[in-house]
Order: C-alpha cells, then structure tokens, then sequence
C-alpha cells in the first residue's frame, strides 16, 4: 500500500494500475476522508532520472489543471512527492478526479464511427471547455480522443495538460521542435512557425473527423508522410463517408481544418455555440427557415461558421418577431458576411490585423476606472469588455471595414445560438450627411432602404434594444458635418445607451475633432509588420522579387505597404517594380504612389479579363465608374442601390425640369385614360365629342380628357420641378412645402380647364366635378413631392395588411362618395329605399379607399437583387389593381341594376379605370425609374444594360455585390474613380 500526503492511498500497485504510458503511470486509488475514487499519475522514477525536465512538465500539467475550474476538465485535488527509504528514489504525484467509463479512443476504437448525436454532444462540451482553457491564455497542445476521458454517464472531461502552454509562462521546448501527438498537429506548427489557440482547434476539427469516420484526415505510413498529407492534401470530402452529416455540420469541420489559422474559427466558444445550434437543429427536423446553405465542398471552404448557421426550427414554432430578426440575420450574412468577407478571404485570404487600446480615443462615463483591454483579446472580447461600444480607429486602408465585419460575424454567430441575443446590422454613416436626421430615424430609414425593413419594425427594434448597430464610414461623411455627425451620435447614445455600437473611422480626421465620441472603448488598428508583408507576398513566388527588392529601398512603398488593402493591390497588380511618372505639384507622395498602384490594379485586371467575353470596354468602364463614384461621392453615399437613383443624380437643371415634365405628362395622360374609362361607365360624353364625329361614339371623348390631362401634367410637373430645384438639397427635417407658389400653379392650372369647358358649353355639375377633382390631384402631388423630394422614386417592394388604416381611410371614401353623389343627382323614382340607394352610389368611392388605406409596408421581404424594389413594386402594384378592379367588378355586378345603367361599357370600363388608376398609384415608380434611367442613358452617365455592366465591374474586382446592391472595392479606390476626368465612352 502506498499513502499519499496521509490521504490517498495506493492499495497494491499492481492490481490497481489502470494505465501506462511513457513517462509514467495512472492508478485507481482512494481518497480516505471522502470514501471516493481518484485517479493518481505517477512519474517514473527512471525517466526523471534521464529527463529531469519533465518534472517541470509534469508540475505544469497540475499548475494548468489547479486553474481551470470546468465540469468537462478533470479536476486535480493536489500535487505531492514521495521518498521511498529504501531506494531513496522520490516519485512525484498528481492526483485527479477518477473517470470510470476509460477514453474516447477506447470508444472509438470499439465501437467505431459515433452516431451524429453522440458526436455533437461530446463536441459541445469539448468546446466549453477548449474555450474555457483558452480564456485563461492555455493552449492545450495536446488534443486527442486518448487525452478525452469518458464519465459513467458518457460526459468526456479533458485531461492531459502536460505539454500545454500557460500564458506568458517560459516555453519548455527548443525552438523547431515537434509537440503533441502527430496526426493531430497543425500545418503551421508542423512547419514549425508560430501558432497560438487556433492549433487546438484544429486538432479539434481532427477529432471531429474522427468521430464521424473512425479514421483520421490526414495519414500516411510514416511520420514525415503524415507531416506532408497535413501540410499539401486536401481534406477529403466528409459527405462521401457519411451521407448523414448535417452540411452545416460538415462546413465547420472544414473550416476547423483550413490550411490557414486565419480562415478558422476565431475561438472556441464560437464552436461551441455553432455546435450547440446545429444539435438543436438536428433535434428539430425538418428545416424550413435557412440563414445559409453552402454546397459540402472537400476543401475547406473561407468562411466562418457565422456565416453557415442553419436555423432548423419549423416555422410554427417562430414568433412573427423572431422570425423578422432571423430574416435580417440572413441579409446582413448574405449580403456583407457572403458577399464582401468571403470574398476577400478567397481572393487575398486575410490578414491578421493587430490593434492597441485607444482609451482617450473617446469620451468614456467612467473614465477614472482604468481599461483592462489588452491587444492579447480578441476583437469581439475587446468589444464586450467597452461594454459593446466600441470605436475603431486606423489608417486608411488598415483593415477596418474587415474588421468590423469579423467582429459582425462573431456577433451574428452569438445571435444564430441565442434568440434572446441582438441581432447585428451593418449600415453606413455617409448617407447621414444627405439628411442629417436624428440618428434613431436615419437608421429606419437606411433600415428600410438598405434591408427593406419597415419603419414599424425597425423603430420596434430600435426602442426594445434589439440591434447591434455596426457602423462603418464615419470618416466618410463630409468634414464640415462630423460635429454634428459626434452631436447625433451621442444624442442616440443618450436616448437608447442599451444598444449595442461599434464605429469605424479614419484616425487622422477623427483625432482633428475637438468634441469625441461618448463610448466606452476605442482600438488603433496597427500596420503590417515586416514579416506579415514578407508572409502575404510568398504566394507570387518568382515575381515577387522585383518588389520586395523596391520595399528594402523606398520607405514611402513600404508605408504603404503596412496597409492590408495597398498589400493586396501591390500583391494582385504589381509584378515588376511600379514606373512613377513625375509627379504632380500638391500632392503628396504617398497619394502619388496610390494612384500608381490603382492604375497598375486596374490594368491588371483589364488584362486578366481580355480572354473572357465583356460587353464593355475598359474605356467604357472606367467612363461609367469613374460616373458612378462622383456621384456616390456627391450624394454622401457608399451603398449604390438602382432603386435609389434619384432626379437629382441628373446632370443640370434642363435635365431635372425635363423629367419631371415628362414624368407628370405621362402620369397625366394614364390619368385621363382611367377618368374617361370611369365616366364613360355611366354614359357620359362631353358636349365637345358631339363634333368628334370621325371617331367612334365610345372614344369621342377620349382626345378631350387626354388633352385635358395633358395641360394638368405639364403644370403639375412644372410645379414638382420648382419644388425640387429649391427642396432636394435642405435637411430632411426641415418642410419647405410652399403653399402659396402650389396654390398659385393649382388655380392657373383649373382657371384654364374650367374656363376651356365653359367656354364649350359643358353642363355645370361636370365643371364643379373637375375642380374638386384636380384640387385634390393637384394639392395630393404636391404633398408628396414636397414631402419626398429626397426620395422621390419610392417603389412599393412590399405588402400587407392594417384594419385601422383601412377604416380611417375610408372615412375620406364617405366624404368623397357624398360629394359625388350630391352632384351627380340620384334617381329617386327608384323603387328601392333612399338609404340603399346612397349605400349604392357612395360604396364605390368606400372601396378603394378601404384597400388603399390599409395595404401597408410592414413586411421584411427576402429576395435581394438589383433593381429589387422597382419590380416588387410591379409585381405588387400589378396584384393589388387586379384585386381591386375585380372587386369592383363583383360590386357593380351585384348593384348595376340601382345605377339604372344599360350600357354595355359599364362593368369593363369601370373596372377598367379602377385598374389603371391603381396600378400608376402602387406601380407608377417603375415609370419614374426607366424614365430616369432613358435620360441618363441619353446622357452617356450609364449604359443601356446596367446591371450586365454592374456584374461586369463586380468580375473585374472593382465593385462587390452587397445584397441587391454594389459597393466600390475599397473606399480608397472610389476616391480614385471620382478624381479621375470623365470621357466620353
């Protein structure tokens, strides 16, 4: 027997030995004051004797366990050392919890692969307690299913910390030398470079692999054949082992295994919560509400687990409110996580970018509490710890838009696995500029603009702290407003401090302002090292020479070079030293250097393309780019949208009055087709018609009303031009509505219809008709036009249904309908009761104003593509004018015979007006935007095939798709575009 410390004992070593292993061996003993098991691990004596390093080693392992305090770590009881007498050999001791159900591998090894549950379950705990180890800055180093101990109850507790790193602790290796177990090493470590907490996790995806299919990725018959297949082979494709695997499942193993630790997991708790929801979702069968599907690939594809997650739930068991939040969760990934992050880490892979605290950065409420934040966190950790209000602070071009996506994705990942977590949201701060609006209504308004959510919704959002806002682009608002831009801001802060903040900007505009920003924390984003450059630039083998040559010489190349965005452009462009022309008077050198390099980038990527098949030359494109960005840069905007073109975007005033002339002539005359439809229904004809003799009697009238019209929308849109000219520009807070200049164009307009009908002898009761008539038209498009002219294009992308709405509304259909009927007259000789008959005249006016009223935009929509809005707003103008016109079909079906009608026209040209009124009321945008679009397609601002041209410049590498829109590659190239001259395609 042997006592440890005077509580543990041994009783026979042989019988109660449970393991052996090179170093030392495991026993089943007993804890004497408690009465239960532990598991005692013994050094060998002899191997001490050989290696008296391992007995640090072997304290290491304890020092690790003592700190980690998790149900899924083993727990260590004490450490001690033992003389024997008689030998006067010492032994030491570390004594651990006791787990009886022996090792994963022994599992492994019996039982074979494991059933997907079983899997997903024994992988979340590992990442709860990976994640706890690497919190405390240990890195376990030593992953592997015989290092994974299984409980009676088949819980696994990880164990074996031998040859962990702790912290800032001394390393115990050499330099180059191998640790851990080899099929379980990762590439960078088995090629001997640095590595951090990113090697466990991928000896964890190995054990993954193995779970799944009993055998492990990479192998190879002997030691340096395993080393090869980790660093070269591909990882071989999970779904041909095991059709079963969820494809999220299998898409995280890969990203686990990816080549390069930048395109893995960021952390364990990541994987852990990614896990956790794909074992929900495996509980939940079938799956109907997708955040994305990305097709099983064998090769680890770049994408973060984030931007995978499946949400599994049937759509019976979301509430309406969840089920939005998810729809937002599934733009914002498809959109900038899919759309822009992947994309670069496929085309330049990512840099790790590294940053400093920048408290002072900002205007913290505790300022007298130092910051704990250390460069050693991680971004997301950063964030948390400034109480999730952070400020993001860098050069231009050092990464901060990639890093606040990173920090999205994260975010958006917490989100998949908790419903009660915000939901992130990326927006833009330049557009503030155009309108300068409180910030809480700017973000309803970009919201809706950029993810088609309705002003209700979002507002809800806003006010039950709901969102993550992720701002990028303060440095992009114009200078003189970035006072005002910190003034909103903090205002917003004031009023909703709940909400999660994190803000992007150029450093040297940011520290130029005298007023900060009221958050927590701030980061200074630092510059590429020396060696990171020297890394990135390895891939262009042979033709990087020539510019690493140029880089040891110019150190204005290597400043810029420090920068995430001008490596990768020198890196994509430069394959010989860039030829400097002389350069211009007042301008800097590094800006000289940019422009060489952009135009070396632009050049390369013309010549990349001269194989494929382009519609567009690259005079052509960099004429309608170089358009683009102007006006993006004009309008205070980074997101371009087709719906968002705008009648300002027009190049001068002849421009704007043209097309509003036309847009309101043509609105005139659809118009004068609904109303000549609606009053030929019940027989009426102007007395003019009666000389119209060369026409059939059922068009006689029609010249008259569209002559009519036409006078009405070349005034009207004489007026909305006035109104535009003088409004577009204000603030959108403040209401330049001109009463008296609106009335002065609406009674000229009637004197001359009024007058012109007089004077042709028309009966009275039409006359009053036609005032009351285009007073209201006249007074509703002012209304509008004055109360939109920053957006004047507004399409309809979505509908749905509001009861209040509709019954206020139609309040107006009964004021309306009895006016109509006082001066139509009704047929009292009907035998019918007078109260029917006025239900009968007034119900028509009723109808449409019940359904115009109460069909709402308050519905998230998720299809995004360009020129999404303008054909939702077909489509949906389309539905509700066919709905509309057939129930007014039904109705004057059902009433005709109360109208005393025996006209055949009545039915089919009522229904008719009813349609085509309607459709230019919900649909008419569309005309407003390919009106636009002709214009400027006259103009030589835009091509004829937009968007093939848009795709076009996305293939280039000079825009990137960001949902149904398009942004320019980087900031710093829409800069270059829009100082360039345009030139005529």
């Amino acid at each position: 027997m042997i006592t440890i410390n005077g509580r543990y004992q041994i009783t026979n070593p042989s019988t109660d030995l449970i393991g052996e292993g090179a170093m030392g061996y495991v026993y089943r003993g007993l804890d004497t004051h408690t009465n239960t098991p532990v598991a005692i691990k013994a050094l060998k004596p002899d191997i001490v004797a050989q290696q008296p390093d391992i007995v640090t080693r072997f304290l290491r392992e304890g020092q690790a366990l003592r700190q980690l305090n998790h149900p899924n770590i083993v727990t260590m009881h004490t450490a001690a050392t033992l003389t024997d007498p008689a030998t006067n050999q010492t032994t030491h001791y570390l004594i651990i919890d006791y787990i009886a159900g022996g090792s994963l591998l022994d599992e492994l090894q019996k039982n074979g692969p494991l059933p997907i549950k079983r899997v997903l379950q024994i992988g979340l705990e590992l990442a709860d307690a990976l994640g706890r180890a690497h919190h405390l800055n240990i890195i376990h180093r030593d992953l592997k299913p015989a290092n994974v101990l299984l409980a009676s109850d088949g819980t696994p507790r990880l164990t074996d910390f031998g040859v962990a790193r702790l912290g800032d602790a001394p390393s115990l290796t050499q330099s180059g030398m191998l640790v851990g177990t080899v099929g379980y090493l990762s590439p960078e470590v088995c090629d001997g470079g640095t590595f951090d907490a990113r090697a466990d996790i991928w000896a964890f995806g190995i054990m993954l692999y193995e779970m799944l299919t009993g055998e492990r990725p990479f192998t190879a018959p002997s030691l340096m054949g395993t080393i090869t297949a980790i660093l070269t082979h591909p990882l071989p494709d999970l779904s041909q082992h095991r059709p079963d695997i969820p494809p999220t499942l299998i898409s995280l193993v890969s990203q686990m295994l990816a080549k390069k630790p930048d395109q893995r997991p960021a952390s364990a708790r990541q994987i852990a919560a990614q896990l956790e929801a794909i074992l929900h979702n495996y509980h939940q069968q079938p799956t109907t509400v997708l955040i994305a599907q990305p097709p099983p690939s064998p090769l680890p594809p770049p994408a973060s687990p984030a931007e995978t997650t499946q949400i599994g739930l049937p759509t019976t068991t979301l509430s309406p409110d969840r089920r939005n939040q998810l729809l937002l969760l599934q733009k914002v990934r498809t959109y900038w996580l899919q759309g822009v992050l992947d994309t670069l880490r496929q085309e330049h892979g990512l840099l790790t970018i590294q940053y400093e605290p920048l408290p002072d950065a900002v205007e913290r409420p505790w300022a007298n509490i130092p910051t704990t934040t250390t460069n050693n966190n991680s971004l997301l950790d950063t964030f948390i710890a400034a109480d999730r209000a952070l400020l993001i602070l860098g050069e231009p071009g050092a990464g901060k838009t990639i890093s606040l996506l990173t920090l999205t994705r994260d975010l958006a990942y917490q989100a998949d696995a908790d419903p009660n977590h915000p939901i992130p949201v990326v927006l833009n701060l330049t557009s503030w500029a155009s309108k300068k609006l409180p910030l809480a209504s700017w973000l309803v308004d970009e919201l809706n603009l950029k993810y088609q959510i309705p002003a209700e919704i979002g507002q809800k959002w806003l006010n039950n702290n709901e969102l993550i806002l992720m701002l990028d682009g303060f440095d992009e608002i114009p200078a003189q407003h970035h006072t005002e831009a910190v003034t909103a801001i903090n205002q917003f802060r004031h009023q909703h401090g709940l909400i999660g903040l994190a803000i992007c900007s150029r450093l040297t505009p940011y520290q130029a302002l005298k007023s900060r920003l009221k958050l927590s924390g701030a980061v200074k984003l630092q510059p590429l090292t020396p060696q990171q450059i020297n890394d990135h630039l390895q891939p262009l083998g042979q033709s990087r020479h020539g510019l690493q040559q140029q880089l040891l010489t110019d150190e204005e190349l290597q400043r810029l070079a420090q920068s995430p965005l001008m490596l990768n452009v020198m890196k994509t462009a430069v394959t010989k030293p860039p030829q400097l022309t002389p350069k211009e008077e007042n301008i800097d050198t590094a800006t000289h250097y940019r422009q060489h390099l952009f135009q070396a980038y632009i050049q390369h990527a013309y010549q990349r393309a001269e194989a494929q098949p382009n519609d567009f030359s690259p005079a052509q494109t960099n004429h309608y780019l170089t358009w683009l960005a102007q006006q993006l840069q004009k309008h205070n905007q980074a997101h371009f949208l087709l719906e968002q073109i705008q009648p300002h975007w027009l190049p001068n005033q002849n421009k704007r009055r043209t097309f509003m002339l036309l847009l309101n002539l043509l609105d005139g005359l659809i118009l004068g087709i609904s109303i000549w439809a609606a009053l030929t229904s019940f027989g009426f004809q102007l007395e003019l018609a009666s000389y119209l003799t060369f026409l059939p009697p059922i068009l006689s009238s029609l010249p008259i009303f569209l002559a009519i019209n036409t006078i009405t929308g070349l005034t009207l849109g004489f007026m909305h031009y006035r109104i535009l000219e003088q409004n577009y520009h204000q603030p959108v807070t403040q209401k330049y509505l001109n009463w008296s200049q609106i009335l002065r164009f609406t009674l000229t307009n009637i004197l001359i219809v009024t007058s012109s009908l007089w004077l042709l002898n028309e009966n009275p009761p039409f006359i009053f008709f036609t005032v009351v008539w285009y007073t209201g038209f006249y007074l509703l498009g002012a209304n509008q036009i004055s109360a939109n002219y920053h957006d004047i294009i507004r399409p309809s992308e979505a509908l749905s249904w509001s009861w209040p709405h509709a019954l206020r509304s139609s309040l107006i259909g009964v004021l309306i309908g009895i006016i109509f009927t006082i001066i139509a007259g009704i047929d009292a000789t009907q035998d019918a009761p007078i109260l029917l008959l006025i239900f009968v005249w007034v119900t028509p006016w009723i109808i449409p104003f019940f359904f115009i009223g109460g069909i709402r935009r308050d519905r998230i929509d998720t299809r995004t593509y360009p020129n999404q809005g303008v054909w939702l707003g077909i489509r949906n103008g389309t539905l509700v004018s066919l709905t509309i016109g057939a129930i007014f079909y039904i109705y004057f079906w059902l009433f005709s015979p109360y109208y005393d009608l025996s006209s055949d026209y009545f039915r089919p040209f009522m229904t008719l007006a009813v349609i085509v009124g309607t459709f230019i009321g919900y649909a008419g945008s569309f005309l407003e935007h390919f009106l636009l679009r002709i214009l400027l397609w006259r103009q030589k601002a835009i091509p004829w095939q937009y968007i093939s041209f848009l795709e076009q410049a996305v293939n280039l590498g000079f825009l990137r798709k960001v949902g149904g829109g398009y942004i320019f590659m980087h900031r710093l190239l829409q800069e270059y575009f829009a100082q360039q001259t345009e030139e005529s395609p």
